[in-house]
């Protein structure tokens, strides 16, 4: 159990690399959305199995930001019409697994 927590902690953290090289490398969105999504499912299986603490989750910053992504997708969604809704929460919910990633891999992983 203890390698798999290791492998998924460097996992991530190459994941999150990825993301931010293709970022700028990459010529189109797409390349980029592929390394997006797995740092989400990394996220997603490292809080399923309680690797990441949900208690780190309820820090007021944090929450913040959630909130503020979720106002920015709604406002969006309002200004352009109500079918996009959806695809903006989406983008709001791959970049809160982008922060969680952050804030783990900082905490986790030595310098």
């Amino acid at each position: 159990m203890r390698a798999l927590r290791i492998s998924l902690d460097y996992f991530l953290a190459i994941s999150l690399a990825l993301t931010a090289v293709l970022y700028f490398l990459a010529e189109n969105g797409r390349i980029n959305a592929f390394a997006t999504y797995l740092v989400a499912i990394a996220t997603l299986v490292m809080l399923l199995i309680g690797q990441i603490e949900w208690r780190r989750i309820n820090e007021p910053v944090f929450l913040s930001a959630v909130v503020f992504l979720f106002f920015l997708a709604a406002s969006a969604a309002w200004a352009s019409g109500e079918e996009t809704i959806l695809l903006l929460s989406g983008y709001g919910v791959l970049i809160i697994s982008f922060l969680i990633g952050i804030q783990h891999c900082a905490e986790r992983i030595p310098a």
